[in-house]
């Protein structure tokens, strides 16, 4: 499946004195994926995760830094019950696609 490039944990999420919340841009990106995913019914049991990481430039960055955001939206839109369903992951950050960059996920029973 292809996702929107995902916001890093750091964009994607605020604290305040009350505790962590959504920001605006993760909330933007969960209803895109929400909207990607349509209504389903959830994987159960143990998967195994590919996920295939386009970014949209050349810049640095940490290849486990996008994986909340995908993994937090994918649940919120009901792909699995939760990402602890997630038993074997592989990421591999592969060559630009400006000027969004996107994800390719691929997620299958153990």
């Amino acid at each position: 499946m292809r996702l929107p490039w995902p916001p890093s944990v750091n964009h994607c999420y605020g604290h305040t004195r009350h505790g962590v919340h959504l920001s605006a841009k993760g909330r933007r990106f969960r209803e895109r994926v929400v909207a990607l995913l349509g209504r389903r019914e959830p994987l159960e049991g143990p998967l195994r995760m590919t996920v295939r990481l386009h970014p949209p430039d050349r810049r640095r960055r940490d290849l486990d830094n996008s994986l909340k955001a995908l993994q937090d939206a994918l649940q919120h839109g009901h792909f699995y019950h939760d990402d602890c369903q997630i038993h074997e992951l592989h990421v591999f950050k592969s060559v630009p696609h400006p000027p969004l960059g996107e994800a390719l996920i691929q997620v299958e029973p153990l």
